[in-house]
């Protein structure tokens, strides 16, 4: 009889309990769910295995959401999941749902504690704003000579591996930031690098993350018991350790709420900075155009001196921070994020997260989300960087998004910016030997330590540069540029600095393909590029004066040249699209200014994002009276302000549309959106012809149509 009430007792709690949870059921069947759930433990037999192993399963959940409309929900033991993709989506639930998930996030604080990461609300809030002044601008331009002579450090204990082979550069990254974490926000000078007495504080915040990313996953190690037999109380023994180190805080906190938010300093802000740093070593290794351009902005900025890094500095280094952004995008350092739903809330596709939901932002799949990211999102291009605003704000989350985003991702900037700046002026970044080209290009094996690192440890090979050649070539190009005898003159040796105005001189000369230039053409592209006499003296129909170098004609109002220009680069650009099956038009009806004027061109299909490309191409001329001021001092000025006068004229436009403005110039220099759209539509042409060359071919096309039509302008 016992036994039958028991029973009975256990069915009425079965049948109850599934009752209270209904509308999670509900929400479970509404959003695509894996397959594959056992009792009791849900799905979280997929995470079973190694930190590599887990990995692979959240980014199969970035996957899977992405294909079902950024949505799609699994069970981690009685825990319903929503794994979300959608910007949209997690805009909504960023500014809803403040509060980490309880379920999962209270195993972390058994190490972190409630450091202002992973906090309930009424904890963080406060404890915000304390720590919010030492984050502001004003105070980390003042730890800027910290983050330089760390990194020099790092730098000079690098040159042992200069020439060598393969090793794993995370040690040497992490000390880096161990240490001046430890500077900067702790006051105690831990010295990691050169002191490697030190190096088991670092062993233990690995060994501590490790453990903790497989307990977070799986229920079985949920027990404080299992937990503690499994890991052998290494915990404890870090947690010490790292307090005796520390030393001590400003004031404003009682003392448990010192050791928690020291754990956090101390976990968070070093592990988060050396794997971003890390992953755009390893990237820059395996392309080495990047890593080119890199150099190159480097050497604008500094020239040949090894002078220490400014606050200054670090504003004009714009294509080092598109680089970090695409490695930050492409591996996160932190890849999931998770949060507790308490009020029912309703997301922009017309589900409704309910009560007792956690939703867990998989940002590894956000950053290859291809509705918004576009095809190649898998891709390693950081020019997606300099193409103006995202489309959406919370497409790029690599910090968190809201307002309970990570507070150091300035600190995390300015640190990872100053180191790569101290290590790329000394050393060429070389991937590992053996490695075949077709590998390398490949995704990096990652695992989940509660944030995203490699498993190899960031393997690659350095070697120093040779700055010799560099540094003479540099100093009489400067030379010539500061000896300039006019602005001119000036603007001219800025321009034809630039990549992207000799891109002619790589064509193959064949009548057959429409890329041998003519005699007087080639003789003509050739003196305004060296700057040489072009004709004698004389008076043009408009009523200037003509030198003897030929510029009026660039510029001239009745140059006939600049129609055969201006046409001749929208059709290279519309038969590139055709080419990857991309159908265009020149001059679209239905598409106007306010003032009626129409843009240049305009895709027939979707590009990306769902919308239409539109594009409209200006070719500038760099010697012009009006540019030279701007030309005279930064080379490409002309192209760019064209640009940003297409857009504003063209505002209209970019809400139901992409619009590209193509700014190039008479010597050749392109804008940043010239350089951004061809970059996009050479990778298409790449994958579509499987020729990496495809991309050349085109950049080549479109400098040789900007030097036929010199030959007109000077005609004419």
């Amino acid at each position: 009889m016992i036994w039958q009430l028991l029973l009975v007792a256990l069915a009425l709690g079965a049948a109850y309990y599934r009752w209270s949870r209904r509308r999670l059921y509900k929400l479970a069947a509404e959003i695509p769910c894996l397959p594959d759930s056992y009792p009791v433990i849900g799905h979280a037999h997929i995470f079973a295995g190694s930190n590599e192993d887990i990995m692979q399963q959240l980014q199969n959940l970035g996957r899977i959401s992405n294909d079902h409309d950024g949505l799609t929900s699994f069970w981690v033991a009685n825990r319903l999941l929503v794994s979300m993709t959608d910007p949209k989506a997690i805009e909504v639930v960023s500014k809803a749902c403040l509060d980490k998930d309880e379920f999962l996030i209270k195993y972390i604080r058994t190490a972190i504690g409630n450091g202002s990461i992973f906090a309930p609300v009424n904890i963080w809030h406060p404890r915000r704003k304390i720590n919010a002044p030492f984050f502001s601008r004003k105070n980390l331009d003042q730890l800027m000579p910290v983050f330089d002579a760390k990194s020099s450090i790092m730098a000079d204990l690098l040159r042992a591996e200069a020439g060598g082979g393969d090793f794993p550069i995370w040690r040497y990254v992490t000390t880096f930031t161990f240490d001046t974490v430890c500077e900067t926000a702790l006051n105690v000078p831990i010295n990691t690098q050169k002191d490697s007495e030190h190096y088991y504080l670092l062993n233990a915040i690995d060994g501590c993350t490790q453990v903790l990313a497989k307990r977070v996953l799986q229920p079985w190690l949920h027990p404080d018991i299992v937990f503690k037999k499994n890991n052998n109380n290494e915990l404890s023994h870090f947690i010490e350790a790292v307090i005796q180190s520390s030393g001590g805080l400003e004031k404003g906190y009682s003392d448990m709420e010192l050791r928690e938010e020291l754990m956090v300093f101390m976990v968070a802000g070093s592990d988060t900075s050396a794997t971003a740093v890390s992953y755009t070593t390893v990237l820059l290794s395996r392309y080495p155009d990047v890593q080119d351009k890199v150099y190159q902005e480097l050497q604008e900025v500094f020239g040949e001196s090894d002078r220490a890094v400014t606050p200054e500095d670090l504003p004009k280094l714009t294509y080092l921070e598109a680089v970090i952004k695409e490695s930050l995008r492409l591996y996160p350092p932190v890849p999931v994020v998770v949060r507790e739903v308490h009020e029912d809330i309703l997301l922009p596709s017309g589900t409704t997260l309910v009560v007792e939901t956690t939703v867990m932002f998989n940002i590894w799949g956000t950053h290859r989300n291809t509705a918004y990211w576009g095809r190649d999102a898998e891709e390693f291009r950081p020019e997606r960087f300099l193409q103006g605003p995202l489309p959406h704000p919370a497409m790029f989350v690599p910090f968190s998004y809201s307002v309970r985003n990570c507070l150091g991702a300035t600190y995390a900037m300015m640190s990872a910016k100053t180191a790569l700046v101290n290590l790329i002026r000394r050393y060429r970044l070389l991937p590992p030997a053996g490695v075949r080209a077709a590998d390398l290009q490949r995704p990096l094996p990652v695992k989940f330590d509660i944030m995203m690192k490699a498993v190899d440890n960031f393997t690659l090979r350095i070697e120093e540069r040779n700055r010799k050649p560099l540094m003479m070539q540099a100093k009489w190009q400067k030379a010539l540029i500061d000896n300039a005898q006019s602005p001119a003159e000036r603007a001219r040796l800025l321009a034809v600095s630039e990549p992207e105005s000799g891109l002619w001189l790589h064509a193959l000369p064949s009548p057959n393909i429409g890329t041998l230039l003519e005699r007087t053409t080639l003789a003509l592209a050739t003196s305004l590029r060296l700057g040489v006499k072009t004709n004698e003296p004389h008076r043009c129909r408009c009523g200037s004066i003509v030198d003897e170098l030929g510029h009026h004609g660039l510029s001239c109002q009745r140059s006939a040249g600049r129609i055969s220009r201006h046409a001749s680069l929208n059709d290279v650009i519309r038969r590139a699209l055709a080419s990857v099956s991309v159908p265009a038009i020149l001059e679209p009806n239905g598409i106007a200014r306010d003032d009626g004027k129409r843009p240049d061109g305009m895709t027939l299909i979707p590009w990306r994002l769902g919308r239409t490309l539109v594009w409209d191409a200006t070719c500038v001329d760099t010697l012009a009276p009006s540019h030279l001021q701007a030309t005279s001092v930064k080379a490409g000025a002309a192209a760019t302000t064209a640009e940003q006068n297409k857009r504003r004229k063209y505002a209209v436009l970019s809400e139901g549309y992409i619009f590209a403005p193509f700014g190039v110039e008479t010597l050749g220099p392109w804008g940043p959106s010239a350089k951004s759209l061809f970059k996009e539509i050479s990778q298409r042409l790449i994958d579509t012809s499987g020729d990496r060359r495809a991309g050349s071919y085109l950049g080549q096309r479109i400098s040789l149509a900007i030097q036929k039509a010199k030959l007109l302008a000077r005609i004419s």
